[in-house]
């Protein structure tokens, strides 16, 4: 045992037993969390198995020794709780190589949360990325957490969405080699988040169900640029909020969307200039005036702005293109960053 575990042990040592009779006692609601000075989480270890539990916050808790209890494959499978409906975890060690449940509806992951086991020097020696499955999930955020982004299956019935990614959420390979900026292997799945010959998205596919979604990302994270080129029919979209990583290469990225989103209604976009890293740049190959498409359904378009410049002007031109009147598109200029409506606030 590590002084890590032998510290834990100390700090909750009637965690374990407070969580078992806590499910022995059937209860549907299930709080488990530390204070925010706390200096050590609660290590869980206790199986999570309960027919009544419909709710489960966790906030700073490991689990990796509760899903070895599941099996030996690392999988957090909640078939053992048939009547959980709703998930919340916060700036938790979840490392797991999958979550599963069948009667999950809404997802929380936010807080710094650490998805993956401990990580090796060597590539071959990289897990693969954490697997979401969870069909009958009708709401999903996911922000503000380490690592890669899960690989998410699919979830038919969603109806709402955040995701919001930072550079770490790319691939844990970048920096192994010296001046290595990304992993260009395709067949690295802790990278790609599919086997060789054959594509499966990281992201957008588990999205393309969605009603309501805000994607949110740093512009040089490429999970979404790269998801686009095997860009699903958002057939269910009526609005969706995105900031500055669809244009920060050209409009390739806003055009394939839009192009993918036959009933969209309202579109929000955030330009979030003065904060843009100077290496990324329009790439020039995008001209609106090749791109022409229509919106038929898209009625507003709100655009938050710190600065009026050349993606916001392109921009503008595009929508102009879509035959979006200039009446429908509210601009607003933006003294701090823009900032998400959102359902990171639920």
């Amino acid at each position: 045992m590590s002084d890590t575990d032998i510290d834990t042990a100390e700090a909750y040592p009637y965690a374990d037993l407070w969580i078992q009779y806590a499910l022995i006692c059937k209860v549907r609601v299930l709080d488990i969390f530390c204070q925010d000075d706390a200096p050590h989480n609660i290590q869980l270890d206790v199986p999570l198995v309960s027919e009544r539990l419909t709710t489960l916050n966790l906030n700073q808790v490991d689990l990796e020794r509760c899903a070895a209890l599941v099996d030996s494959k690392l999988s957090l499978d909640f078939s053992s709780c048939p009547l959980l409906k709703d998930l919340r975890m916060q700036r938790c060690r979840i490392c797991v190589h999958k979550i599963s449940s069948k009667s999950l509806e809404r997802l929380r992951i936010t807080g710094l949360t650490s998805f993956n086991p401990l990580y090796r020097t060597a590539r071959k020696n990289l897990h693969p990325r954490l697997r979401i499955s969870a069909p009958s999930l009708i709401s999903l955020v996911l922000g503000y957490f380490l690592e890669e982004a899960p690989v998410l299956e699919s979830m038919p019935f969603l109806q709402k969405a955040f995701i919001k990614l930072h550079v770490g959420n790319d691939c844990t390979c970048v920096g192994i080699k010296p001046g290595v900026q990304r992993c260009g292997d395709q067949s690295c799945e802790r990278c790609y988040g599919y086997s060789t010959g054959s594509y499966q998205s990281v992201l957008l596919n588990g999205l393309s169900n969605a009603i309501h979604l805000e994607l949110i990302a740093d512009p040089r994270v490429y999970i979404f640029r790269r998801d686009l080129a095997y860009c699903p029919i958002f057939g269910n979209l009526k609005t969706l909020l995105l900031n500055e990583w669809c244009v920060s290469n050209g409009l390739h990225g806003l055009v394939c969307i839009l192009q993918h989103s036959p009933i969209l209604e309202k579109l929000t976009l955030l330009f979030n200039t003065k904060n843009l890293p100077s290496a990324i740049g329009d790439d020039g190959n995008h001209d609106p005036i090749e791109q022409k498409f229509a919106c038929v359904h898209l009625k507003v378009v709100d655009i938050k702005y710190q600065v009026m410049n050349q993606r916001v002007s392109r921009t503008l031109k595009l929508l102009s293109t879509c035959g979006i009147p200039r009446e429908h598109i509210r601009l607003k200029v933006c003294p701090s960053s823009p900032s998400s409506f959102s359902f990171e606030k639920q």
